[in-house]
């Protein structure tokens, strides 16, 4: 399981109302999971504290995971898991949090059968860049109720 080297605490419902947001970052590709962490995390979007994992699993056993708000979810994991499993084995888990699916195969066909089994918004890897990246944390994060559409 990759980390962000962050420190990790519980936050409060009241804390993450003054502004930290807590996103979970599920890629197994190592390059593809620094470049989202750093994307994240250079975005304008309020401040997110950013948890990384290589699998559904480990996100899943992680404490981080009962304080997230968000989760970006690649489409395809190493394990065999596509983005249907994965939104399965979450909500299994009871976690109700939004989940966007970032891919680097994308198809109006593909696209419509995430968000059917879930999925908030899918996106294309290759279309991510902080504007956008600013702009797809503000509509995961509206849909938690937790950034009003005028923080776009």
């Amino acid at each position: 399981m990759i980390k962000n080297a962050t420190a990790k605490i519980s936050l409060s419902r009241e804390h993450k109302t003054a502004g930290t947001r807590n996103v979970i970052i599920i890629d197994d590709n190592p390059t593809d999971l620094a470049v989202l962490e750093k994307m994240v995390q250079s975005s304008q979007a309020p401040h997110c504290q950013v948890s990384s994992f290589t699998t559904v699993k480990d996100a899943i056993d992680s404490k981080e995971i009962a304080t997230a708000d968000l989760i970006l979810l690649d489409d395809r994991l190493a394990d065999g898991q596509n983005a249907e499993h994965s939104l399965k084995a979450l909500h299994d888990a009871n976690i109700s949090c939004p989940a966007i699916i970032v891919s680097s195969f994308v198809s109006r066909k593909r696209d419509q059968k995430v968000l059917r089994h879930g999925a908030v918004q899918f996106t294309s890897k290759d279309e991510l860049n902080p504007t956008s990246m600013q702009r797809l944390l503000a509509y995961g994060l509206t849909a938690r109720g937790l950034w009003s559409i005028d923080g776009i």
